[in-house]
């Protein structure tokens, strides 16, 4: 009980929470779609372009959300957030009676994502001591695989028994567990930034962060989202298939915990442990991309795991970065965090349409590729940087 009790464990669990409120909406939406089509009228298509909107209202959003957090503080800023997913995924089943309806209210809770991560950003380099922040960044980050696999269980569950309007009230029910864990503390006052030996990169370090996570998430999240359909086309039963998806959000989950864990013990290897886990990623596209069920499994897992596990470390690059204002650093990278989740999967299906699964994997592999020699130069950077600092 103790434990739960500490501030820097509270804030933790309150931010993880808050993400999972906004996330929650746009996996609800594919995850309940054979459900929710015949109601509103719209096709597959219309699932898609309801996901691109989330993630496109996140990445608008992720820039002046790291403003208004700097202005408001944390507290504000991540209950603010929270409030605002919850409420608009309790008015997706409530009101939305056409896609365009689903569409804003998706829209309203991609743009409580600038908030959130923004807030976490701020209230971690308040609360969190400097050795436990990439732990702490860890944690959040996986509630993304999590709350995937929330609205996944919620299919069976709640969606095929209550219905999927009924569903969509769990965005909501996560909201007063963020009231009630966030601690007061946060934002409160603010803890004086650690001082550092090096100084911080340079502007254009956080944008190649941004464009190297654009890239990473990119291929990552479309590999989240057609990794089910493209195995059963390489001959895996769709038990299996589906089986697979959920061990790789597991495996995603346990890699960010551990990958934050271990970079708090070496404060300079953040961003070389990021471009090294892009690059093995990249490995389990090209797996994929053999179109063989055995390799589809290793690539699945690979590229679930280690080229989707690293989206703690690079926020907790931009809270090392400018240590006086992490919300505007971290809301740099959940721009091009965003905006890769809002092109990737859209790329992808339409190179399936046009040509093929192993096309679509090869040119996943090619752009989560690019991402790791984005991520690599901005290491380079800023150890150059901080080789002329001293």
């Amino acid at each position: 009980m103790r434990l739960l009790a500490r501030p820097t464990v509270r804030t933790t669990a309150a931010t993880a929470t808050a993400l999972a409120c906004a996330l929650v909406p746009v996996f609800l939406f594919g995850a309940l779609s054979e459900l929710i089509r015949g109601d509103l009228g719209f096709d597959e298509a219309g699932v898609g372009a309801g996901v691109t909107v989330f993630f496109v209202a996140a990445g608008l959003g992720a820039v002046p959300g790291g403003r208004i957090t700097e202005r408001v503080g944390p507290r504000i800023a991540m209950l603010l957030g929270a409030t605002l997913a919850g409420t608009a995924s309790m008015g997706i089943g409530l009101l939305a009676q056409r896609w365009w309806h689903a569409a804003v209210l998706l829209g309203l809770a991609g743009s409580a994502v600038g908030l959130i991560d923004t807030g976490g950003a701020r209230a971690f380099a308040d609360v969190v001591p400097p050795r436990r922040q990439g732990l702490a960044f860890g944690i959040k980050e996986a509630s993304v695989p999590a709350a995937s696999m929330l609205a996944g269980v919620a299919v069976p569950l709640l969606g095929l028994t209550v219905g999927w309007r009924a569903t969509f009230g769990l965005g909501l029910l996560l909201v007063p567990v963020v009231w009630l864990a966030l601690p007061p503390q946060v934002g409160a006052r603010r803890r004086r930034a650690p001082a550092r030996e090096h100084a911080p990169p340079a502007t254009s370090t956080l944008v190649l962060i941004a464009i190297g996570s654009a890239a990473g998430t990119g291929a990552a999240t479309a590999t989240a989202s057609f990794l089910v359909p493209a195995a059963t086309v390489a001959g895996l039963a769709a038990g299996l298939a589906g089986t697979l998806l959920a061990a790789g959000s597991l495996l995603s989950i346990g890699v960010r915990v551990v990958a934050g864990h271990l970079a708090d013990r070496d404060a300079d290897r953040d961003l070389v442990v990021t471009a090294a886990m892009l690059a093995l990623g990249t490995t389990g596209l090209v797996l994929l991309a053999t179109d063989l069920r055995t390799a589809a499994i290793a690539g699945g897992l690979i590229t679930l795991g280690a080229g989707w596990g690293w989206t703690g470390l690079v926020f907790l690059s931009a809270v090392r970065a400018d240590p006086g204002a992490p919300a505007a650093a971290a809301g740099i990278v959940l721009a091009g965090l965003s905006t890769g989740g809002a092109l990737g999967p859209v790329a992808f299906g339409v190179v399936v349409a046009q040509a093929s699964y192993t096309v679509a994997w090869s040119a996943a592999a090619v752009t989560m590729a690019l991402g790791a020699i984005a991520i690599h130069t901005a290491s380079r950077q800023r150890r150059a940087a901080a080789s002329a600092a001293t």
